[in-house]
């Protein structure tokens, strides 16, 4: 709320403060100095008391009501306190300007050059001051994809460190054989940091069989007596051409013998292949290295929990642009007593 006032030198000037509407005409001068000096008296209670932002508010109620070099003095000093050197500037120029006959004018002239000095020095920092972030990113391995925000940085390993602004980011991996890596980086304006980016070898799973002894025994010994039927077979057929009927028949007989064990044999190996064929445990292994993200020779692992990048701090956050402590003299303490009240 922007209202304007009577000071009491004839300059003009606007305060800002946020007072209540009050009707002030419909008051008596008596009325309007005493609801001032209410004001007064609380914002300096205020003011002792360290609450240094509700002093520049009652003190500026007060200032709307009856304006006061005094009471520019004391908000000027509330301002300082508060660390706020431009405002303190202003409202003590504004009492250098009500107040010409100043006994402190000098000391007060030297405060605000002071003031103006640091806030010059502020200013400076604050622009001299880094708006970034260093970061190098090692990886425990080449040829690892790395990624800051989903953004490509290349493959390990980085010539280059990376600037980034301050804030927390996800770094992420990935390299054929090795586990994917997440993590989240947290810098600050003017870090140097060396992160690690340690990945994992990735786990593939073989399934290891016994060997197929019987099966290998059982089929040669099948094949053996198919032969052998095939054998006796042909003689039947060449013994019942020469009319030996019965070395014809007994050729036969031994053929047909044959091929039965060789079917019985037969059918004992296909149950030993099957039964031989069954797994007896896994054996763990590294994946292939040279097959495409995201594939290996076996059984895919867990999924890994998120790493935390080993983070190296170089340096630290630079300093703050604040201001520095008072260097002045010391001035006297808020002014406890008003000035006569200037009235409209």
């Amino acid at each position: 709320m922007v209202l304007g006032f009577a000071p009491a030198a004839p300059a003009q000037a606007v305060l800002e403060i946020d007072a209540p509407v009050i009707d002030v005409d419909a008051e008596s001068p008596e009325e309007r100095a005493n609801r001032a000096r209410n004001y007064f008296e609380q914002g300096m209670g205020q003011y002792q008391s360290g609450e240094y932002r509700s002093a520049i508010q009652t003190f500026k109620r007060a200032a709307h009501i009856v304006p006061s070099s005094d009471l520019w003095f004391n908000i000027a000093r509330s301002y300082e306190a508060l660390g706020q050197a431009a405002p303190a500037v202003r409202f003590y120029r504004k009492y250098l300007r009500d107040r010409v006959d100043a006994p402190d004018r000098m000391q007060v002239q030297a405060v605000v050059e002071e003031l103006e000095r640091q806030a010059d020095q502020g200013r400076r920092r604050r622009r001299a001051a880094p708006s970034t972030a260093t970061v190098e990113l090692h990886a425990n391995g080449p040829g690892a994809q790395i990624q800051i925000a989903g953004q490509s940085l290349g493959t390990s390993p980085l010539v280059l460190p990376v600037r980034l602004p301050p804030g927390t980011h996800r770094v992420s991996a990935q390299r054929p054989g090795y586990l994917p890596f997440e993590a989240d980086l947290t810098i600050g304006a003017g870090d140097h940091v060396q992160a690690q980016i340690h990945m994992g070898r990735a786990t593939a799973y073989r399934a290891v069989q016994r060997k197929k002894v019987w099966t290998w025994i059982l089929g040669g010994t099948s094949a053996l007596a198919l032969g052998l039927a095939g054998i006796g077979g042909i003689e039947a057929l060449s013994q019942h051409g020469q009319g030996n009927l019965d070395a014809s028949r007994e050729a036969a007989v031994a053929s047909d013998f044959f091929l039965g064990t060789s079917m019985l044999f037969g059918l004992g190996a296909t149950i030993a292949y099957y039964a031989e064929g069954r797994a007896v445990h896994t054996e763990k292994g590294w994946a292939d290295t040279t097959l495409p993200l995201g594939q290996s020779t076996g059984k895919p692992p867990r999924s890994p929990t998120s790493r935390t990048a080993d983070r190296t701090a170089a340096g630290t956050h630079s300093p703050r642009a604040t201001l520095p402590p008072n260097g002045h003299t010391p001035l006297p303490t808020p002014r406890t007593v008003l000035t006569p009240f200037a009235f409209r």
